[in-house]
């Protein structure tokens, strides 16, 4: 099981170059805050406004950023034929 702790000693190890989209994506999993703490709903609002510019930059800069070096999928291969079970 993956724990908090698990992450941030994970952290340590993550390249200075992609600590921006890290912080990017872990703010986007954040808990929502519970009913008691909530904020006025025009201070959410823009708030939420906010995250979803922030969001629509993150993809803006991380698109296509495996251009250079795309995945592929590899030839299927050849496999010998076994007995037929019935």
């Amino acid at each position: 099981m993956i724990t908090k702790q698990l992450l941030k000693d994970e952290i340590d190890y993550v390249q200075d170059a992609y600590l921006e989209a890290l912080y990017k994506i872990i703010k986007a999993f954040r808990l929502p805050v519970d009913e008691e703490h909530a904020m006025p709903h025009t201070e959410k609002q823009l708030l939420d406004t906010s995250d979803a510019r922030e969001w629509h930059a993150f993809i803006q800069e991380t698109y296509g950023c495996l251009a250079d070096d795309p995945i592929a999928r590899g030839e299927q291969g050849t496999f010998e034929t076994r007995k037929v079970l019935q």
